[in-house]
This record gives C-alpha cells, structure tokens and sequence, in this order.
C-alpha cells in the first residue's frame, strides 16, 4: 500500500513529499467496537531524499476498523 508524506531531511534539511510502501505491516492491537474489530498496525518504509540522496528510514501506525475496509488514518510516527 502506497502513503504520501513531506518529510524533512535529517542530513541536508531538505524538505519534499514522497510516496512510500507500507512494509512489514505488523499487527500490534485490536478491539471489538460497534462495527466489528478495529486492528492497530504498526509499519516501515524507506524513502530517499532528491537532494542528498540519504536514505531515510520510516515508521508509523495504522488503523483498520472495521475489518476489511483498509487502512486509514496512517500515522507517520517517526522518520530518520
């Protein structure tokens, strides 16, 4: 699944959006509510600054609720 994103170079301070491949979706969480399950999954991904070419390393969570109806919101919980 593809998530767009701007980002802030930690090496050059270059600031761009890019899209990126959620990876490695782990399930961490989940919780019955009125709908079904809600399931909390956690994430990471690489992505490439355009001007130093530093490879920055991606990681967040995201929410499915309820069961099948993909992920949303997506959650960029840190970045480096």
């Amino acid at each position: 699944m593809q998530h767009q994103h701007t980002f802030l170079c930690p090496k050059c301070g270059e600031k761009f959006t890019e899209s990126f491949e959620l990876q490695d979706l782990e399930p961490v969480s989940w919780d019955e509510r009125g709908m079904g399950t809600e399931t909390q999954y956690d994430f990471s991904g690489e992505v490439t600054c355009p001007e130093c070419k530093y490879e920055i390393v991606v990681s967040g969570e995201a929410w499915e609720y309820p069961e099948g109806a993909g992920l949303n919101p997506i959650e960029v919980t840190s970045y480096e």
